[in-house]
């Protein structure tokens, strides 16, 4: 049989508690007759009744009562008697409570319950007193779920939710747990901490029940937003100011892949062009919506960016706007096409695209065509921002004029639109420079940028074979004999010569007499060495050197390298300043104080970023043994 070992402890525990109420009871009784009788406190005394001298027996009655909400009243009847048991009427009765804030009590025993626990109720007749243990235990009568009438989730969402209850009359009772009950499983479910985790699309019911007593509330889930996607309607093509010849279809889906019907759509045209009606189509069951799109009147590529409600990604679509003839400018803004038969034109053919207002058309698609012979290349399929086109052009075999043609748009409503050119041909007069004068560079290095010139005829263009020769009188060049190209251009790659300083290269051109001078300037290369200049071989010890310690950095060819900084090292006794900027001439000095110990002592001089560096060695001598010298 099994025994239970905690009734003991219980007994004892109960019989204390109930000894520390009575305790506490009749110490409220005692200073209340005390009080009310006059001997302690401020009370005025009381008088005292015939009856209240004849008491020898109060009861009170129920002897323990218990109230189930806060608010609820008890009524507590006390009956006073005489040493012979008969009920005397008119005496002076006290109540008083050993705990007002669990109930409170007036001077007609009607008892008021104002928070959970227990208390003693206590009645008083002179030295006689009776008690009544009252217990305030409030009762779950409803439950409320702490949401809105309806709450809605996505599918895979998570929220913790609440329930709190209440007694009778609506005051809230702590620390009552609840037992959470989701009605289908499959929509939803909740843990026993009120966490709710939304799984698929649905509705249903949540439970709470505290003590028995249970509350509902609606659930929605709806579907997570996964993407936006097309289904027809991209890549079409129509004039300005003119809708798309077929309808836009964009199909909405959850992240499971499923239509979403019912959400709404933003479709926005991009900058503003143009409007797609209508503005904000529902998707249907199929997760589909339907809209038609107007272009602008800008031409050449349009964009349209739909969006859906609650989602974040878009969905960008194109199309392409084709000018219209009355609102189309084309003009070419280029030098003259002229070139020598059968070469490049010099610098290409440009050609500019404005509206009737003068506004750049950027985005327009062009194409190049030459009927006559030769060759034309677009270097761009569209207009840029400024509403220009390049070209490169070939002329044909023919002399004189060429022409060629630029189309705009589909071909549908613009004309193309005509250009010519004029093939020349001549023999070199002049030889000019275009660029690779006056550059800076380092020596036994190529120039940045090449050196170009350009021979011409007599109308100034550029003549085709050409012979070119090169002489640096400083450096050298890969090639020291080129010809010209079909504009009349030769360059080379110039190595500048190892001596810091101007160099100059001469050109001449075949056929002419007067040549052409190049100049550079070439900067030494980094510091590659450091050497000491004039430096004494001894000193005396613990005291500065007569003369300044001086070095001189230089670059692999021997150049002197200025504006680098010199950092001086003393290895024995001190060098100031420790870091020195060169000058003009690669010298950078400090003054060195020898250490006072004699025997050989070391400077170093390094120059900072790079591995140049140098040391020297001097004898510090003894003070006397100096002065014994001199």
């Amino acid at each position: 049989m099994r025994v239970n070992r905690l009734k003991p402890h219980w007994t004892t525990a109960k019989k204390l508690t109930t000894a520390v109420i009575s305790t506490a009871a009749a110490l409220v009784s005692v200073l209340s007759y005390a009080r009310s009788y006059g001997f302690w406190g401020d009370e005025t005394p009381m008088r005292l009744t015939v009856a209240d001298l004849s008491v020898a027996r109060v009861e009170l009655l129920p002897e323990a009562d218990t109230a189930r909400a806060i608010g609820d009243t008890l009524r507590l009847a006390a009956r006073v008697t005489d040493k012979h048991g008969t009920v005397l009427l008119g005496a002076t009765m006290l109540w008083s409570s050993a705990n007002p804030e669990i109930a409170s009590v007036d001077g007609e025993g009607t008892v008021v319950a104002r928070g959970a626990g227990t208390t003693v109720v206590l009645v008083s007749v002179r030295d006689h007193v009776a008690r009544s243990i009252v217990t305030v235990l409030p009762r779950v009568a409803h439950v409320h779920v702490l949401v809105d009438s309806t709450l809605h989730l996505r599918e895979g969402d998570t929220r913790r939710i609440a329930a709190r209850a209440t007694d009778a009359h609506g005051y809230v009772i702590p620390r009552r747990p609840a037992v959470w009950r989701v009605a289908d499983t499959t929509v939803a479910t909740i843990d026993s901490t009120g966490l709710i985790t939304a799984l698929a699309t649905g509705r249903t019911t949540i439970t709470a029940t505290i003590d028995g007593v249970a509350a509902q509330a609606d659930m929605e889930v709806t579907p997570a937003l996964g993407a936006l996607e097309l289904v027809a309607g991209d890549h079409q093509r129509a004039r300005v100011h003119t809708p798309l010849p077929s309808r836009v279809v964009v199909r909405l889906v959850s992240r499971r892949g499923k239509p979403v019907p019912g959400v709404v759509l933003r479709p926005a045209v991009a900058d503003g062009e143009g409007t797609a009606e209508p503005a904000a189509p529902v998707t249907d069951a199929h997760g589909e919506a339907f809209f038609a799109w107007t272009l602008g009147g800008r031409p050449g590529r349009q964009r349209l960016v739909v969006r859906a409600d609650g989602l974040d990604s878009a969905l960008t679509l194109d199309a392409e706007a084709d000018p219209a003839a009355a609102d189309t400018h084309i003009s070419v803004v280029s030098d003259p096409p002229v070139a020598h038969v059968g070469e490049l034109v010099p610098h290409g053919v440009t050609v500019r695209l404005t509206d009737s207002l003068g506004v750049p058309l950027a985005g327009v698609p062009v194409a190049w065509s030459t009927p006559a012979g030769g060759e034309i290349t677009g270097l761009a399929a569209r207009t840029d921002s400024l509403g220009e086109a390049r070209a490169q052009w070939r002329l044909g075999p023919k002399s004189g004029p060429q022409g060629a043609y630029l189309q705009v748009g589909s071909g549908r409503t613009i004309p193309p639109f005509p250009i010519t050119a004029i093939a020349l041909a001549g023999a070199p007069v002049a030889i000019t420079v275009v660029s690779g004068d006056a550059q800076r560079g380092v020596v036994g290095a190529p120039l940045t940028r090449p050196v170009v010139i350009r021979v011409t005829d007599r109308g100034g263009n550029g003549v085709f074979g050409a012979t070119v020769r090169w002489a640096p009188a400083s450096g050298e060049v890969p090639d020291s004999v080129v010809t010209t190209d079909s504009a009349g251009r030769a360059l080379v790659h110039w190595t500048l010569g190892r001596t810091a300083g101007a160099q100059h290269m001469r050109v001449h051109v075949a056929g002419l007499s007067r040549s052409v001078v190049l100049s550079a300037t070439a900067r030494p290369l980094g510091a590659a060495n450091v050497a000491f200049l004039d430096a004494p071989s001894e000193g005396t010890a613990g005291h500065p050197l007569a003369k300044p310690i001086r070095v001189q950095v230089t670059d692999a060819y021997g150049n002197p390298v200025e504006k680098v900084l010199v950092v001086f090292t003393a290895h024995s006794g001190s060098a100031t300043p420790t870091r020195v900027m060169t000058d003009a001439h690669g010298v950078a000095s400090t003054r060195w104080t020898l250490g006072s110990k004699p025997g050989e002592q070391s400077l170093s001089a390094s120059v900072r970023g790079a591995e140049a560096r140098g040391r020297l060695t001097v004898d510090a001598l003894p003070a006397t043994r100096r002065r014994a010298r001199e």
